[in-house]
C-alpha cells in the first residue's frame, strides 16, 4: 500500500469516528427525552410484500414494470 492509500483511508476512518459519536449523541440525548416522557418510541411493522404472491411478479410469473 502506498502513502496516498494510507492517507485516504485514514480520511475514511476518521469521518466514520465523527458519525458514530454524533449519533451516539444523538441516542443519548433521546433516551434522556424518553426517560422526561418528552419523546417516545413508535413501533413500525414491516410489510414483506415479497413472499406475497399477488404482489410479487416472480411469483405470479409475469414481468415486473420496471
Amino acid at each position: 500500500m502506498d502513502a496516498a492509500h494510507i492517507e485516504a483511508c485514514r480520511a475514511k476512518l476518521a469521518r466514520l469516528n465523527e458519525q458514530r459519536t454524533d449519533l451516539a449523541g444523538c441516542l443519548d440525548r433521546l433516551l434522556e427525552e424518553c426517560e422526561r416522557g418528552e419523546s417516545h418510541f413508535k413501533v413500525y411493522r414491516q410489510f414483506k410484500m415479497y413472499n406475497d404472491p399477488a404482489l410479487n411478479p416472480a411469483m405470479y410469473g409475469e414481468k415486473p414494470l420496471l
